[in-house]
């Protein structure tokens, strides 16, 4: 690549036009645009500028071409290079291994059995501790999208796994062993030799023939390009799984500015809710953190460290103060014994030829009136909880094989938490606080006729 093209690349990945870099190195925009358009080129001073401007080293601006990276660049990139890499590393290796004498073959065996034996336990370590995790995320919540995700990402971790367990063997079995070993041939040599430089003793060797085994060390132990594949392999899995992490962090990151708002505006509430809205401020400024790492990451943009690092650290420093206002609030609210007052509510309850029979004997104050055709019930219930008399039935099997059934009617409630959370919020304005779900209602009285009342009686004892 040109000096031009990683210019532009670099300028774009740290968000700056061309006015701003210009202004950031004291040149013009227009000797910028003539750098990225090929119509001239900076001195070394100003290269050194750059460098600090865009974060980077001097190879990384500099053309391929003038640091010798164009023919490494093109091979990774060529498919072909990849798999005649991978066959010279299959051939080396059986050379190398025929070449060997018993007590060598064994150690190599051994040694790699261990290796692999190694790698395996440590992943499948790694895996416990990432599937306990999962469980504790996903143990919750019982939906067919969750089970899916969860098999998908065990997946991604299984790919992962074996593509970085791969590189991992095949490296250590190079470095250990092959970048030691190469069969050639030489007449006058009769035992092992090591050399400090494959390139420069390899060929010297070679030109000689003889069935001996000469030791010849690659000190820069260059990897395979075919390393290249199983790299990339790696490296899209854990962008996809980065990806998904980055979705999740941008609905929690609007979940915390929504709830941010909400305590920005129950800040009258008192000193407890302003403490949450610290932290919560904190936790939205550590959030876009992980979405702009995430971000850059996936999208190969430079990132920058150390202003994440600042700002997490405030973050984190947010988070406390706002925690330990929250904690020490809490700590002095008192209990009110009193409770809530009771609101009424009474139902008249029509008797017709199929008496219904009442669900509802806890109570004690039952009122006889035997003028009164029908049955009244009074309930008291909470300002937040509505009350009401429903109709329903019960089946049940008499010995003659018939079927039996009784009319009841039973008391259904309706909380309503806005009223609920009106009364939390105004008692915490007080630095107080009570039993919100101790007894939503209860039966204050029924009025019914002792006729009504010994007909209910029966039709209960007939249906048990």
């Amino acid at each position: 690549m040109k000096f031009k093209d990683k210019l532009v690349k670099l300028r774009k990945a740290n968000n700056l036009s061309q006015e701003t870099l210009a202004e950031k190195l004291n040149m013009s925009r227009q000797a910028i645009s003539k750098w990225e358009s090929g119509n001239s080129y900076p001195d070394m001073s100003t290269m050194i500028n750059i460098c600090k401007v865009l974060n980077c080293t001097l190879e990384d601006l500099l053309d391929d071409d003038a640091i010798g990276n164009n023919n490494l660049n093109s091979n990774k990139k060529n498919p072909a290079k990849w798999l005649k890499d991978f066959l010279d590393f299959i051939t080396k290796t059986y050379n190398m291994f025929w070449s060997m004498n018993l007590k060598q073959k064994l150690s190599c065996i051994i040694e790699m059995i261990l290796i692999i034996l190694f790698l395996i336990a440590g992943f499948a370590v790694i895996h416990e501790i990432f599937e306990s995790i999962l469980i504790k995320l996903f143990s919750e919540i019982n939906n067919n999208i969750i089970y899916k995700l969860y098999a998908f990402l065990n997946f991604i971790y299984s790919i992962i796994s074996i593509a970085l367990g791969l590189i991992i063997f095949i490296h250590l079995f190079k470095i250990r062993y092959l970048d030691y070993f190469i069969t050639i041939t030489d007449n006058t040599i009769d035992k092992r030799e090591i050399e400090e430089d494959i390139e420069k003793n390899k060929q010297k060797y070679i030109e000689k023939i003889t069935k001996e085994k000469i030791v010849i060390r690659d000190p820069k132990h260059t990897p395979y390009s075919f390393f290249m594949l199983l790299s990339k392999i790696i490296v899209f899995c854990v962008k996809t799984f980065s990806a998904f992490i980055l979705i999740f962090s941008i609905i929690s990151f609007v979940f915390l500015i929504f709830t941010s708002t909400v305590l920005f505006i129950f800040l009258k509430y008192g000193l407890l809710f302003f403490g949450i809205l610290i932290s919560f401020i904190g936790l939205v400024i550590v959030n876009y953190n992980i979405i702009e790492l995430l971000f850059k990451f996936i999208f190969n943009r430079v990132i920058k460290f150390r202003r994440i690092f600042i700002t997490f650290i405030i973050a984190l420093v947010l988070v406390g103060v706002g925690s330990g206002i929250s904690v020490s609030k809490i700590m002095t609210l008192k209990k009110q014994n009193n409770s809530l007052n009771y609101d009424s509510k009474t139902f008249t309850i029509k008797v017709e030829d199929n008496l219904k029979v009442l669900d509802i004997w806890n109570t004690n104050n039952i009122i006889f009136d035997d003028e009164e055709e029908n049955i009244i019930v009074k309930i008291k219930h909470l300002p937040y909880v509505d009350v009401d008399l429903k109709d329903s039935y019960e089946i049940s099997t008499l010995d003659n094989g018939e079927y039996h059934y009784i009319n009841y009617m039973y008391i259904r409630i309706d909380i309503d938490y806005i009223k609920m959370i009106n009364v939390l919020l105004n008692d915490l304005k007080k630095s107080t606080y009570r039993d919100y779900d101790n007894q939503y209602y209860f039966i204050e009285s029924i009025t019914i006729s002792r006729e009504n009342y010994n007909k209910m009686i029966k039709t209960i004892d007939s249906f048990e």
